[in-house]
């Protein structure tokens, strides 16, 4: 039922219901058409005099091609699209749609339609169950017993697999994906045997088909559960496709909470294996990944792993196999936390996470994002990169900043390791191409007070081929405290790993990169560290780093 009516009259409302009366008309027109058995594309109205009093019984009134418009108001939620249609509202913050879990589901499993959404809000959703069960949800290598039934999937919008969904000038905030239940992991062993399993996802949107945004917000959607949360904001299931067009993905989260929060990726977007991702004149920005657990250290165990969990993907995580064109925008501010003060669990990427996925990022801006991880230690390799990871043969990144992103690893154990802002790991073939960009004033902070502290490439840390053209590495900072440990590579890192990491420089700078530490840290390749792998520079300049400025070229 509409909370506020469209039923008053003033006079300085008269052209607007003027307008409204005309749409009253036409729908009127509309019902008498239908009675007589002609299929003519109407208008349909929902909240006002001989109008729909709801939406759901609007969209059961409709025919594929019909238009429902929404007056202004408060709208219950929990409706079903099953046809192709268009639902559109006054605007954005006038016409709402709120409450159900999830608030607009679009398709079913025998229904895919083509469907367009503008001017409205759709809020207030919380969904505690999975529309798709028996599948189960994003990330889930082994779908084991209860899992389906543990899984919270879609508060906002829900959609099935084959729909084509625009939404538009719309506001997509406020929900909620949290499971109802929990079961016993088919995989993972804690300290008194299965570890929990239950899985959060989609808070704000669950893409199973097409969908494009234009001019639209997701923000402050809120994913959780005790053991997996995926896409906080926005989910992309394999197959899938999401575009990102002048649009804002902005102040969501996914969480894997205390006791026992296993794993966590895509506080604003996740992008699974096999699906795309699109973004062009969008910001994600403020969303974040949050890891908390009490776990005591060998456990989680996993796969023959100790200690197995992670946060990663702050902003955006590209599952393996996925493909991503991020263009003219920007990712700032997000973050990546890990708070597991008994074990050692990993944190990386606040601003995005790419695992052989084909990623170009051109035009855009990365600035102001933050990784922390507080662990008993890093004893399984280095947390990090702090800001952006891709693995993936001929990532290209151009006329890009990544800039003033910050890394904290805090231990109370034998060691806290840090790899820098960017990490590019290709496995040979195309080189990664870093063009007319700069990677500059971050700073990477480990502290170890009980053991050895370790920072790996402040700016930049390469382990594969790599061509850095017309960009600069400059005024990125490593620090490192504890009473051992190193700090190598203030600007960048190549080849620590293991390689190969051939690396060129052409016009380019490495310049004021700064690496210190405790009286007991050695420091190395204050502008670049590089043993063992070939370094060509042509007209480039690596100049004014401390300690040194290059270590092994």
């Amino acid at each position: 039922m509409a909370i506020s009516s469209m039923g008053e009259s003033r006079p300085r409302e008269g052209r607007a219901m003027k307008r409204f009366a005309i749409i009253v008309i036409v729908a009127a027109a509309a019902l008498a058409t239908a009675a007589t058995g002609e299929s003519a594309q109407v208008d349909l109205c929902v909240g006002g005099p001989h109008c729909y009093p709801t939406i759901q019984s609007a969209l059961d009134a409709a025919h594929d091609g019909d238009t429902i418009r929404v007056g202004p108001g408060t709208f219950a939620g929990g409706v079903t699209i099953v046809r192709s249609v268009t639902l559109v509202g006054v605007d954005a913050h006038a016409s709402r749609i709120a409450g159900g879990g999830p608030v607009v589901t679009i398709g079913s499993t025998s229904s895919a339609p083509i469907v367009t959404i503008a001017s409205v809000t759709i809020t207030g959703g919380v969904t505690t169950t999975n529309p798709h069960a028996p599948e189960c949800g994003l990330d889930v290598p082994v779908c084991g017993p209860g899992y389906a039934d543990a899984t919270a999937i879609g508060g906002g919008i829900e959609t099935f697999a084959g729909t084509v969904v625009t939404l538009s000038r719309s506001i997509v905030t406020d929900n909620r994906a949290t499971p109802a239940l929990t079961t016993n992991s088919v995989k993972a062993t804690c300290a008194t045997g299965p570890c929990v399993a239950a899985f959060g996802d989609a808070a704000g949107i669950d893409v199973w088909g097409s969908m494009r945004l234009i001019d639209s917000t997701v923000s402050d959607n809120h994913a959780s559960a005790p053991a997996q949360s995926n896409g906080g904001g926005i989910a992309v299931h394999s197959g899938a496709s999401l575009s990102l067009q002048g649009s804002r993905v902005t102040g969501n989260s996914a969480a894997a909470t205390a006791p026992a929060g296993r794993f966590v990726s895509g506080g604003g977007i996740f992008v699974n294996g096999g699906a795309t991702l699109t973004v062009d004149d969008s910001s994600i920005d403020g969303n974040a990944a949050r890891l908390a657990n009490s776990l005591a250290s060998p456990y989680p165990i996993q796969d023959g792993n100790t200690d197995n969990s992670n946060s990663q993907g702050g902003g955006v995580f590209l599952a393996n196999g996925s493909t991503a064109a991020i263009r003219n925008s920007t990712l700032d501010g997000n973050t990546v936390s890990v708070d597991t003060p008994l074990n050692q669990s990993f944190g990386a990427n606040a601003a995005l996470s790419a695992f052989d996925v084909a990623l170009t990022i051109d035009g855009s801006q990365i600035e102001g994002n933050r990784l922390t991880v507080g662990a008993a230690a890093t004893g399984f390799g280095p947390a990090g990169p702090a800001t952006l990871e891709s693995d993936a043969n001929g990532t290209r990144i151009t006329n890009t900043r990544i800039d003033r992103n910050t890394g904290t690893v805090t231990t109370s154990g034998s060691s806290g390791g840090l790899i820098g802002a960017v990490a590019f790991f290709p496995s040979g073939g195309a080189p990664t191409m870093l063009t007319n960009s700069s990677i500059s004033n971050n700073t990477m902070t480990a502290n170890a007070p009980n053991g050895a502290a370790q920072i790996t490439g402040a700016g930049l840390f390469n382990n594969g081929p790599l061509v850095v053209q017309s960009s600069t590495i400059s005024g990125n900072r490593g620090v490192a405290n504890g009473p051992s440990g190193f700090a190598t590579g203030g600007g960048i890192v190549n080849g620590f790993f293991g390689g190969p990491a051939p690396l060129t420089l052409q016009d380019s700078r490495v310049t004021n990169n700064v690496l210190s530490g405790s009286a007991g840290i050695t420091l190395s390749g204050g502008g670049i560290y590089t043993v063992g792998f070939p370094v060509t520079l042509t007209n480039t300049l690596v100049a004014h780093n401390t300690p040194d400025d290059c270590e092994g070229c």
